[in-house]
């Protein structure tokens, strides 16, 4: 006797042939099937990491591998500039991952801290958590600060602390969302500044926002992060406090050079005394990289985030179709270190572009020393016909 029977198709499955026999078969995901589960992707550097860690020897660098690879991604999985309609699937995550966050960190420094740990082995600790985890923490973190549950922005910043960065959620929220893409905060880079130039501006720069933004706020958030270097050096010793300082220089280099390329060249237009044009989608470099955008929750659609930054991060659309890298921000993370190959190659194209805006009056060349920061207020509608791709 024959017994058919049905199972719950499943978004990765082809639905299931019945007959006498009971067929299925597994098709391969696609891209946009993986994408609504970016979070658990984001999560899997932190998983690798770890077991690197707790394996020890030679294990201990599987985070920086893991960060070689993930960077070198897109050289065979591509760029995906147009998706269907997607949401953000298993949204729970987001409260794992802090925790995550907060694990690793501390089993870390356990490790830094024992006797048997020797000063390489500390610098491999800090190359591997330094290089694998700043993108992650601050992509997932930046969209829990643009949540608007007050516990994802204490989860943000519990996250953040990590890498001394907590700060970033005043300056990002009061100031970048306002005037960015002017040159003149802190995390928009100005032609010509080199990223030498542009990270000590951006670290001063992003602690007179937030102190300008929310004194008190800005005060608890220094003292906590004091706090935990002090509770670091009594709790793990100074070797636990060489590798916390390792992590977070490397991760001020990576998170900073996201922050370079992600603004670089481009100025909203000022069309009256103090008075911005709105940011529209080409004040911002994206990046349709498939790895970048599976692992870092849809970051690469820079520019469509500025327009609406409060919507699920997967509902973010392809809006440029002209500032666009053909290669990741993780794939591009050492390129500002060099700057004369940065200007060589981005400087052309911001040349073209200044070319189509001059119809429409857009300076993109803000002075060196302009430190002005205008009011956001409607402006008009600038259409550009270029395409510009790359890198």
């Amino acid at each position: 006797m024959d017994i058919k029977f049905k199972i719950p198709k499943l978004s990765f499955f082809d639905s299931f042939e019945e007959n006498s026999a009971s067929k299925f078969r597994l098709r391969i995901p696609t891209y946009a099937d993986l994408l609504p589960y970016s979070l658990l992707f984001a999560l899997l550097p932190i998983f690798v990491t770890w077991v690197g860690l707790a394996a020890g020897g030679y294990f201990l660098a599987t985070g920086f591998v893991f960060s070689l690879i993930l960077s070198n991604a897109d050289e065979f999985l591509g760029n995906a500039e147009e998706l269907p309609q997607l949401h953000l699937k298993m949204p729970f995550l987001f409260y794992f991952f802090t925790p995550a966050i907060c694990g690793i960190f501390l089993y870390a420094l356990h490790l830094s801290s024992l006797e048997t740990t020797s000063f390489g082995e500390i610098v491999i600790i800090a190359l591997s958590i330094g290089t694998t985890l700043p993108a992650t923490v601050a992509s997932v973190s930046h969209e829990l600060l643009h949540r608007p549950k007050v516990i994802d922005r204490m989860a943000y910043s519990m996250s953040m602390i990590w890498i001394l960065m907590a700060q970033h959620q005043i300056s990002h929220l009061k100031t970048h969302h306002v005037i960015g893409g002017n040159g003149n905060d802190s995390e928009s880079s100005r032609k010509g500044e080199t990223i030498y130039e542009f990270l000590p501006r951006a670290v001063v720069s992003m602690w007179k926002e937030a102190y300008r933004g929310d004194r008190q706020k800005t005060v608890i958030i220094a003292a906590i992060q004091l706090l935990l270097i002090v509770g670091i050096i009594f709790v793990f010793g100074f070797k636990g406090l060489l590798f916390f300082v390792l992590q977070a220089i490397m991760a001020l280099l990576i998170v900073g050079s996201g922050v370079y390329m992600s603004h670089y060249g481009l100025t909203r237009r000022e069309i009256a005394p103090g008075v911005l044009e709105p940011f529209k989608h080409h004040h911002a470099w994206d990046s349709y990289a498939k790895a970048e955008n599976l692992f870092l929750v849809n970051f690469g659609r820079h520019s469509d985030h500025h327009l609406r930054p409060q919507v699920d991060p997967l509902e973010h659309v392809t809006v440029n179709k002209r500032l666009v890298f053909k290669r990741s921000h993780l794939a591009l993370i050492t390129v500002p270190y060099l700057p004369s190959v940065w200007f060589s190659k981005i400087h052309p194209q911001l040349a073209e572009l200044e070319k189509l805006n001059d119809a429409a009056s857009v300076n993109l060349t803000t002075p060196m020393n302009q430190e002005t920061e205008p009011k956001q207020q409607p402006s008009l509608e600038v259409d550009r016909s270029a395409e510009l791709s790359i890198l």
